[in-house]
């Protein structure tokens, strides 16, 4: 019978969405959702706060564990609600999981790379077994795109700026987004591929999200045209310059 019930239990995370278990070690009762948190992870967590549960009794032991082992950030949880039901003896998990949106390099200023992260939409770095995770579960399928970003610039404020623009190309460009680079005095290149063929965006390191609206322009109108540039040069906001590639 224990076999059994840790099988069901092992399925249950596997899911993903709202499913009640049953402690294996007590009458204990417990709800879980996972999201879009990657399965495994969200229900190993799970597990080592339900056995603090059954050692203190106390939600309020659980959260200081979570922050004292900073737990939510070991497995990859961005929002978490843990409510209990003393008459039913239930425990409810609620957990919330970062979008993934890019997969970082970070380079010295010798252009060695320090390490590697995936940068996710709240723009934090954390680990890249992350990506793995998520793919074990198909819960990505499409390709990350790439951020190559000096050390220097590793910083909330930049991380978030970079996602920002990043969020603001028109969805028909940002899903054929290859890969960001961003240089040590700021500057900033976007590869984009186009129906096999790469396009190279300069944006420089000013009017950003000004350059971002009229590159959304630039590239919809083309696109419509069947045309591909192989250079959009951005850096001089007034003076745009694009070469076009052959008709798609």
């Amino acid at each position: 019978m224990k076999l059994i019930s840790l099988f069901f239990m092992t399925f249950a995370f596997s899911i993903g969405f709202a499913s009640v278990q049953k402690s294996l070690s007590s009458s204990l009762r417990y709800k879980t959702y996972f999201g879009e948190c990657p399965s495994k992870s969200a229900g190993s967590l799970v597990l080592k706060l339900i056995e603090n549960f059954e050692k203190h009794n106390s939600l309020g032991h659980i959260k200081k564990k979570i922050v004292k082992e900073k737990l939510d950030e070991k497995y990859f949880i961005d929002k978490y609600s843990i409510a209990y039901d003393p008459f039913k003896n239930y425990l409810n998990f609620k957990f919330s999981c970062p979008e993934a949106t890019f997969k970082v390099s970070v380079y010295k200023p010798n252009g060695e790379t320090a390490y590697s992260a995936i940068l996710t939409s709240k723009g934090s770095l954390i680990d890249p077994v992350y990506e793995s995770l998520l793919r074990s579960e198909d819960k990505i399928t499409n390709e990350l795109p790439s951020l190559a970003i000096p050390i220097s610039h590793i910083n909330d404020k930049n991380l978030i700026k970079y996602i920002n623009i990043f969020h603001n190309l028109d969805p028909k460009i940002k899903k054929n987004v290859s890969e960001v680079i961003i240089k040590e005095d700021k500057n900033i290149t976007v590869i984009v591929s186009l129906k096999g063929k790469t396009s190279s965006i300069f944006l420089g390191n000013n009017f950003l999200f000004e350059k971002i609206s009229k590159l959304n322009k630039i590239l919809v109108h083309l696109s419509d045209n069947k045309k591909v540039p192989t250079l959009v040069n951005l850096t001089n906001l007034k003076k745009v310059v694009v070469k076009f590639s052959d008709t798609i």
